[in-house]
């Protein structure tokens, strides 16, 4: 998936691949609702391909089905504060970002932190239909996130 993140380092991604089925499915790609499992189920199957959707949305291809997880907004700047402030998961941007917006705060105070979501630039902060494109999904699933 590395390829994937590099190709498109901005904007609302969308994951394009063929089902083992032959139907051609799109995934909003939501920062914090999963996506690291879904990718993972996605590139799991030996018979799907995983592209961008921006290669086939420019040419027009038609898809069958788009769906995307919704989280529940408390939970998932509760994720985002557990990852990349109290584990330090890829946070090198995200804290920098903080120091930037909030100088005077500690990151570690959840207040602020949650403070500092509402003004960030970061994917990961953004509200999570701002992922979403104007097209008709198909399918939305709520994540039941344990832990």
């Amino acid at each position: 998936m590395r390829a994937f993140e590099s190709r498109n380092p901005k904007g609302r991604r969308h994951l394009w691949f063929t089902a083992a089925n032959g139907q051609r499915v799109l995934y909003a790609y939501i920062r914090k609702n999963g996506c690291s499992s879904i990718k993972r189920l996605l590139g799991g199957h030996p018979d799907s391909k995983i592209d961008c959707f921006e290669s086939h949305y420019h040419r027009g291809q038609p898809y069958d089905f788009a769906f995307f997880i919704y989280r529940d907004p408390v939970e998932r700047i509760l994720s985002l504060f557990r990852d990349k402030v109290i584990d330090g998961r890829g946070a090198t941007d995200i804290l920098a970002e903080f120091r930037d917006i909030l100088p005077r705060e500690d990151p570690h105070d959840f207040e602020a932190f949650a403070h500092f979501v509402t003004k960030s630039q970061d994917p990961h902060c953004w509200s999570q239909a701002s992922h979403l494109r104007p097209i008709r999904y198909l399918g939305c699933r709520s994540a039941r996130c344990t832990g």
